[in-house]
């Protein structure tokens, strides 16, 4: 009887631990670097070019009426261009620009409308930063990388967890401020498989497909999730 009670422990602690995230044989900060390889192969971030076009679909039916995105990463400059609603906005030399139907000096009124304020470029500006340079915007954030890395399952998949967490006094960029974020990388080849955030925003995000700009592989479609019910929150498209 002793010995059937054994046995049946024996299963349920393997049972049990099998369940729970593994520790990675490798770092952090070695998985990391290796994404970004993948990701990155020709190491051109510091001095990067890129322009996608982007269509976003949200949960209600209402689409972004497609975007061009464009980025140069030494110059820090950026540029997305609204298809429908024939909008420029960007930044360049540090300065805020925008225009509405070839009007550059839009009133109060229209850059309301189209949410054209500085403020409102400059996150945009960090989060197409983000579509193309996923990787290495958080690791430029002042977001702080958990050193050990845990494999977990993500999609029903076994993924590589890479955690950024926040620390007021570290964070270099302001846009990553009251957020942790998780990167799930694939074990086999390091590329990405998705993302969550959780804090100020609280959705994570399923990638598929991969689509080359200028050197860079970035995920093609990226469907969006709410963390508390798993609900559909919106899907980003790129194209060249």
């Amino acid at each position: 009887m002793k010995k059937t009670t054994l046995i049946f422990v024996m299963v349920v602690a393997i049972i049990f631990t099998g369940l729970l995230p593994k520790t990675s044989a490798q770092t952090s900060v070695e998985i990391l670097n290796k994404a970004i390889a993948f990701h990155d192969p020709l190491q051109k971030w510091a001095d990067y070019s890129g322009e996608v076009n982007l269509m976003t679909v949200f949960s209600d039916g209402r689409t972004s009426g497609g975007e061009i995105i464009e980025i140069q990463t030494k110059e820090n400059f950026y540029q997305c261009t609204g298809i429908a609603s024939k909008t420029i906005k960007g930044i360049k030399n540090g300065e805020c620009f925008r225009e509405v139907d070839g009007n550059r000096n839009p009133d109060e009124d229209l850059i309301k409308k189209y949410s054209l304020n500085c403020e409102n470029i400059r996150q945009m500006k960090e989060w197409h930063y983000f579509h193309f340079g996923i990787l290495q915007e958080l690791k430029a954030s002042g977001l702080v990388l958990k050193d050990k890395a845990e494999t977990v399952k993500f999609q029903g998949n076994d993924c590589i967890a890479l955690q950024f967490t926040f620390d007021a006094n570290k964070i270099k960029n302001e846009y990553y401020k009251g957020s942790n974020w998780i990167v799930y990388i694939d074990p086999v080849n390091y590329s990405m498989e998705g993302f969550k955030i959780v804090g100020e925003d609280n959705i994570y995000s399923v990638f598929s497909g991969t689509l080359t700009v200028n050197g860079m592989k970035i995920p093609l479609c990226r469907t969006y999730f709410k963390n508390e019910d798993n609900s559909f929150y919106m899907v980003d498209v790129f194209t060249p």
